[in-house]
């Protein structure tokens, strides 16, 4: 086309995600929700766009919450009808006492974390962090985002004599800068778009002299 060559490459492709093994399963089904609920994590302060995938552990006091400002901070957009698959031995707002606690134990200080009381032979207790390896989730893998991705370039010959030639070229590397969701999905099961899962158009020039 006017003396030009022009060629191009794309492909597409989706790839996984695991399940967290930090938290443990409620009894809830695992329910993946893709873009069914776009959400804003607003639990910095500011709010940042992105998807809940799937039912994964929110904090109680984190769900569509407002601070004593008026002002979001927390993870806006929960469906009503959210109820996590998975959560920490002793989740937050949890009031009773878990097995073999000592009476004296303020729960509250425990809260999201998956602290346990071990009794021992002799008749005292203690307090662990319970992790035996076996998490039901390990090794569950689910389908990531799709990508896709696009680059192109062209090129032209310029005689500069009989047996000399200019080939002068340019290549563009996501040449549409399609910014791409990541593939990271997070504990909490949200996707966060606030960074691109494919890095941004590039441009290559280039010159080659032939003889």
């Amino acid at each position: 086309m006017g003396g030009w060559q022009i060629a191009g490459l794309g492909y597409t492709r989706q790839g996984y995600w695991s399940l967290p093994t930090d938290n443990y399963p409620t009894g809830n089904p695992v329910e993946l929700y893709g873009y069914k609920y776009p959400i804003k994590d607003c639990q910095s302060g500011t709010c940042y766009p992105g998807y809940l995938w799937w039912n994964g552990y929110i904090p109680s006091n984190r769900i569509n919450s407002y601070g004593a400002n008026g002002k979001p901070n927390g993870i806006m957009g929960v469906p009503s009808n959210y109820k996590p698959a998975v959560a920490p031995l002793i989740p937050l707002g949890q009031t009773a006492l878990p097995a073999n606690a000592p009476s004296s134990t303020n729960i509250s200080q425990f809260w999201d974390t998956n602290t346990v009381w071990i009794p021992l032979k002799d008749g005292s207790v203690q307090q662990t962090t319970f992790n035996d390896n076996l998490n039901p989730f390990r090794n569950q893998y689910k389908l990531a985002p799709w990508q896709w991705f696009q680059d192109a370039s062209a090129m032209k010959f310029f005689n500069i004599k009989e047996h000399m030639l200019f080939r002068f070229s340019v290549d563009f590397f996501n040449v549409f800068n399609h910014p791409n969701d990541p593939t990271a999905v997070g504990a909490n099961g949200v996707l966060s778009t606030r960074n691109s899962g494919s890095g941004a158009r590039v441009m290559q020039l280039g010159g080659r002299l032939q003889w």
